[in-house]
């Protein structure tokens, strides 16, 4: 979907090793497997995040968005992650409830409950 998205985002490092963060989520043309891009409802969440690293080289990652306003599907997006991290890339191996991981998809939640998990894999090149 395109549209306008916005987030207003923080974080705390805590003992070098666990990073916490939220913030607020905003899309004026969400998305996910329920809702078409032909309705312009808009959508509203909010994210909390926590990534802990447990090596040098091994992180594991979880986050929920809930979305508060506008549409919003019943169950509240998540996701978890172990991550392997190199010199210049990031390799997560993860299980979430949602298949659009987008802009669009993680601020209106999910019809998908914790009982449909979805696998994955991801890799980030770091610049």
């Amino acid at each position: 979907a395109s549209g306008f998205f916005g987030q207003l985002l923080f974080d705390r490092l805590i003992a070098e090793r666990v990073l916490v963060g939220g913030g607020l989520l905003f899309h004026s043309d969400s998305s996910n497997e329920t809702k078409t891009n032909k309705s312009t409802n808009h959508s509203a969440a909010v994210a909390v995040s926590v990534d802990v690293r447990v090596l040098e080289w091994l992180s594991w990652c979880s986050e929920v968005s809930v979305a508060v306003l506008g549409y919003r599907a019943a169950n509240p997006t998540f996701a978890t992650a172990a991550k392997i991290i190199t010199n210049r890339h990031t390799f997560a191996v993860g299980v979430n409830n949602t298949q659009f991981v987008a802009a669009d998809g993680v601020v209106s939640n999910t019809s998908r409950g914790l009982d449909k998990l979805i696998v994955g894999f991801n890799i980030t090149r770091e610049i």
